[in-house]
């Protein structure tokens, strides 16, 4: 399976911080909420205290403090998570590696490894297309040529009577040659239709033809 390990060590790095931060963002929501806690409990104790006739006692004080504690807590907690977002670690790999990488050293590699060997059976593809075309053509227009030779012999009564082998059907013509219809097919990466109940004994050569 191909695979661009460059970008996949990124994406570690990513996910490694945004669990960073998410972890973060936990402490930070539980400051929150201790403070939301705290100040619930502050706003009771001041009630209870001056309806008491108390005042402001030492209990609520020391729950004002408290609030205010949890409140530099979380004040730290978003700074903390703020500046770790923003944070760029030398060991990050960036855009400009990620591109570097694919086009010095991926790109090449799979381009020599494995694109190469196949643009050469394309061209010895191509080369036996353009060879068996021609010799289809060679040979037919050599039968051809013996037909006229035997009907000037024999007569025209025999013009119509003589068979040929070349293709007379569409169907046929599609099978054995590539068309713009299979090169629209290959484009999309599927197998063309014309091929696709072609048997391998069809094109495979028989032990007298080797």
């Amino acid at each position: 399976m191909m695979k661009f390990e460059l970008a996949d060590k990124q994406l570690e790095q990513r996910e490694s911080k945004q669990q960073k931060v998410m972890a973060m963002a936990e402490l930070e929501q539980k400051a929150q909420e201790e403070i939301v806690a705290l100040k619930q409990q502050y706003e009771q104790a001041m009630v209870a205290s001056v309806s008491a006739g108390k005042g402001i006692t030492d209990e609520v004080e020391a729950l004002g403090t408290k609030v205010e504690e949890a409140e530099k807590v979380l004040k730290r907690r978003q700074q903390e998570r703020q500046v770790y977002s923003a944070l760029r670690n030398p060991d990050d790999i960036t855009a400009e590696e990620i591109v570097r990488e694919w086009n010095e050293v991926f790109a090449p590699h799979i381009k020599q490894t494995q694109m190469e060997p196949i643009l050469k059976r394309l061209l010895r593809a191509k080369k036996e297309i353009i060879d068996a075309t021609l010799a289809y053509t060679a040979l037919n227009d050599a039968f051809e040529f013996e037909k006229r030779r035997v009907i000037g012999i024999a007569g025209d009564g025999v013009r119509y009577k003589l068979n040929s082998i070349d293709f007379h059907l569409r169907s046929d013509v599609e099978k054995h040659f590539v068309t713009d219809t299979d090169l629209y097919f290959l484009g999309r990466g599927e197998m063309p239709k014309s091929f696709q109940h072609v048997q391998p004994k069809e094109y495979e050569e028989t032990g007298g033809n080797a």
